[in-house]
């Protein structure tokens, strides 16, 4: 970050406080492992006396997969909607947004509210409202294996992952798209990221989102299977969660989901891989984070990816 980079922000928050912020702090502690929560920006709550504000920083090592003005766009159009925390204003040479501070009825969730059906079907319901945000402006594209093009690119030539094993990532990648599409796909947009630390809860049970920087155009089990593999332990209860959230069951569309959830392990598994090769941030344990998500990943290659991809093709 530049040398004034507070003053900066300090002078970005007295905007909207109507005056130099009397307290600036992050209100959590920023993880890249085992979870990703105030990694990709610094997250700063600005208060003077009883007003606040909150202001999000982007980290310059993030350019390659984040759009901050797209992501901007898509949360002032999400809170418009009620769905997300008021956007007052977006400044691009920072680049950073200012937002509403939420109340102290309001709290970051936690993988045991996900436990409770009523919390889920809230949840559920708000990340589903976004599809009927599709027409509300010009989405660039959230697609994931967009995404993994690059990134497994950007592997072959510059990280020491052996080339057999980047082969088979690339393959799956390939069948896996190839497969999907053949069965046709409808773009809508999509929050692009289930991580809890992007759900904020009221005490009267409403939901708020967070953090669209993966927002953007995809085929809208790309959201249900980045969901299911982030609140459910194993795929039996996975599969509650896919009833819940269609309102039915059905195969061939749970193996469609749990491969966008296998191509969203490799996707964050590569980024906070090229982080921990290129970030100065050397305080986060990107490389750790990393190495679980590829673990999960080729886990599931393993186990039953060949299978997956079978029902999700059969007619």
């Amino acid at each position: 970050m530049p040398a004034n980079h507070q003053q900066r922000l300090s002078a970005l928050a007295s905007r909207w406080l109507g005056g130099e912020p009397h307290r600036m702090a992050t209100p959590f502690t920023s993880l890249a492992s085992p979870s990703w929560r105030g990694v990709d920006a610094e997250l700063l709550k600005a208060e003077r006396g009883e007003r606040a504000v909150m202001i999000k920083s982007w980290f310059p090592d993030t350019h390659f997969y984040i759009d901050t003005e797209h992501a901007s766009r898509v949360a002032r159009v999400a809170a418009e909607q009620q769905l997300a925390p008021a956007v007052y204003e977006y400044v691009a040479d920072y680049p950073a947004l200012v937002m509403e501070a939420l109340g102290a009825e309001w709290r970051v969730a936690r993988l045991e509210d996900m436990y409770a059906p009523a919390t889920r079907e809230a949840v559920f319901t708000t990340f589903k409202a976004l599809e009927h945000l599709t027409a509300a402006g010009s989405w660039a594209s959230a697609a994931v294996e967009q995404q993994l093009s690059e990134l497994l690119s950007w592997a072959a030539a510059n990280s020491d992952f052996a080339a057999a094993r980047l082969a088979r990532w690339s393959d799956f990648v390939a069948r896996a798209t190839a497969t999907i599409k053949a069965t046709g796909v409808d773009l809508v947009l999509i929050h692009g990221d289930a991580n809890l630390s992007n759900l904020l809860l009221h005490s009267d049970g409403r939901v708020r989102l967070v953090d669209f920087d993966m927002a953007g155009l995809a085929d809208p089990f790309q959201q249900l299977g980045c969901c299911l593999m982030e609140y459910y332990d194993s795929e039996a209860v996975a599969r509650e969660g896919f009833e819940q959230w269609r309102g039915y069951f059905n195969e061939r569309e749970f193996q469609r989901a749990m491969v966008y959830a296998m191509l969203d392990d490799l996707r964050w598994g590569l980024i906070a891989q090229r982080l921990s090769d290129l970030s100065p941030r050397r305080h986060q344990e990107f490389g750790k984070y990393a190495s679980w998500r590829l673990w999960r990943f080729e886990t599931w290659l393993e186990q039953n990816s060949d299978a997956r991809l079978r029902t999700l093709g059969a007619s």
